[in-house]
This record gives C-alpha cells, structure tokens and sequence, in this order.
C-alpha cells in the first residue's frame, strides 16, 4: 500500500506532496517505498526535494540511489554536484551512469574532470554517457553568448 501510494503521490499537484514524499525518501523502512517516493520526486521536478535526494544518494540499496541520480537528472542545481560525483564510484554501474547524465546536464565546468575520468569506466555504458555528457557540456558552454 505506501510502495503505491509513494508513486500515486508523484501525480498530485499539492505542495504537501513534497514534504510526504521527501519524508518517505528518507525515512521509510522498505526500499520500494523510498525508490517509489524518488520517481515521483522526478515527477514533481521540484528544486525543494535537492537535499533529500542527494541524501539518497547514500541509500544502502542501489535502486534508490539509481532513482535518486534520475530525479536529479530533472532538477538539475549545483548543490548536488559533490554527491553526484562521488556517485560515479558507486558499486553498481547502473547508478554510475544515471549520476553521469546527472552530472552532465549540470552543464557547469567542474563536472568536466569527473565526466573524463568516467570515460575509464569498466562497463561500457557508463563510459559512453560520460562521452555524450562531455559532448553536451561543451555544446551548452559554446551556446552561452
């Protein structure tokens, strides 16, 4: 029942919403819950949930973490850029390379240094966003007038 109430959540245009949901994320019990409560923190786009889902980043399951780096994808802001980073030694590749498309729509100059390293990744998939993170960064750079 709250795995499904956690992602119904993501759908409501309520301000409350944030906050249940973010208390979800970092407090419930059960992985799918706070998993659930990410993805709908993705829904709702908004820059208050931050600091919540760059906790998750922590989270002792990678599926959170995974989720976490997507919904931080869609909120791009600079204050998560350290724990993204930090992300793309993650044990899991999967949420390696969410962190790198995280990083890479950060379009700021200090994710270059990480998203080169990245490059090195052992699963190919990670080194491959890493490269198009790379790319997107120095079109958004030579796009600013």
């Amino acid at each position: 029942m709250r795995r499904s109430a956690a992602l119904t959540l993501g759908h409501l245009q309520d301000s409350e919403v944030i906050i249940i949901l973010s208390q979800a994320l970092t407090n419930d019990s059960d992985w799918q819950v706070r998993r659930n409560a990410s993805k709908s923190l993705a829904i709702h786009e908004n820059y208050q949930a931050i600091s919540v889902l760059t906790i998750a980043l922590n989270d002792e399951h990678w599926q959170v973490r995974k989720s976490a780096a997507q919904a931080l994808q869609k909120i791009p802001d600079i204050q998560a850029m350290p724990k993204l980073i930090q992300a793309l030694t993650d044990e899991y590749a999967d949420v390696r390379k969410e962190a790198v498309i995280a990083l890479g729509n950060l379009a700021h100059p200090a994710v270059i240094n990480p998203l080169q390293q990245a490059l090195d990744d052992p699963d190919r998939e990670v080194s491959i966003q890493a490269q198009r993170a790379i790319q997107k960064n120095q079109r958004d750079k030579n796009s600013l007038p």
